[in-house]
């Protein structure tokens, strides 16, 4: 049904008036579907978006062994949630690159000396993306990292009062 739901739109050769966008949750659960693989880079320009929800990067190494990086590659944006696993969490923190800081040392005494170092370090380690509350999120796109706090609308204001509730929350 994916493989038709791509197809189909993707069968004109010109870019659609309308953008269409596939939504996969829970994507790592499915197995491998080549066509969205292929579609990730392909598609774009096409005003078709395809996004994907994964909880592991295991899972799309598992899945798309030899073209799991295409997912990331091809993708504007990358929004990071609770990090659980140190592999998802190591490769989050390359991806986000490293920050350098140039400092001085002066030495003083018989020799003075004024030394400059400088510092490489992860922009964001991987025991902090670990760490991070369950609440707090990241937005990885062409520049720098967004942060934001996940709202829960039954609950956080202004939200609670102009929603309505949820019968099955409790």
């Amino acid at each position: 049904m994916i493989s038709m739901a791509i197809n189909a739109v993707s069968s004109n050769c010109n870019s659609l008036k309308t953008p269409v966008n596939f939504y996969f949750d829970e994507f790592g659960t499915v197995g491998s579907l080549p066509i969205v693989s292929r579609a990730f880079g392909l598609m774009g320009g096409r005003g078709i978006r395809i996004w994907i929800f994964i909880q592991t990067i295991s899972q799309l190494k598992r899945d798309y062994p030899s073209d799991w990086q295409n997912f990331f590659g091809n993708s504007s944006a990358l929004s990071v949630l609770k990090v659980s696993d140190l592999e998802t969490a190591e490769f989050i923190s390359n991806l986000l690159g490293q920050s350098t800081k140039r400092y001085s040392s002066i030495q003083l005494g018989d020799y003075s000396n004024n030394d400059y170092h400088t510092l490489v370090r992860p922009l964001l380690s991987p025991d902090k993306i670990l760490s991070m509350p369950s609440d707090i999120g990241f937005v990885i796109t062409d520049t720098y990292p967004l942060f934001f706090r996940k709202v829960r609308c039954y609950v956080d204001q202004p939200f609670v009062n102009v929603i309505r509730q949820n019968p099955l929350y409790r």
